[in-house]
């Protein structure tokens, strides 16, 4: 976790204590990529946290670029990310956030739905997308 962008999005999002462990364990596996260190990780989810995605020009491959936002449950914890991969061409700085954008807003309405128990009740609290 933390080498694409949606692993970034979700890993910069975590709860410290947790974002720790799994940066701990992470690293000896992140040497294989040859561009990751501590301090290059670190400063990359330290951006994902301020900017609100994870984006890259370049990548592991070579004229590829990504973007992704993290998808949060209600209670604000990263579940999951929505992400898009494209030639690096096609996402220069005069698109690049429109698409953040459109993957944010995509996300808030998926967010919204993605946790529908509610866990004080243990049962669901909307039944069919209507609330009780």
């Amino acid at each position: 976790m933390g080498v694409g962008q949606g692993s970034l999005a979700i890993l910069a999002f975590l709860p410290e204590d947790e974002r720790e462990t799994v940066i701990a364990y992470n690293l000896p596996r992140l040497k294989d990529f040859h561009l990751y260190d501590e301090v290059f990780l670190r400063s990359e989810v330290e951006n994902v946290r301020r900017l609100g995605y994870a984006g890259r020009n370049t990548g592991a491959l070579p004229g590829m670029a990504g973007l992704a936002v993290p998808i949060l449950d209600r209670s604000g914890r990263a579940v999951a990310a929505l992400s898009v991969a494209t030639i690096s061409d096609r996402l220069g700085p005069d698109r690049l956030m429109t698409v953040v954008e459109l993957l944010k807003r995509e996300a808030t309405a998926i967010s919204a739905r993605i946790n529908p128990f509610d866990p004080s009740l243990r049962r669901p609290s909307q039944v069919f997308g209507k609330a009780d």
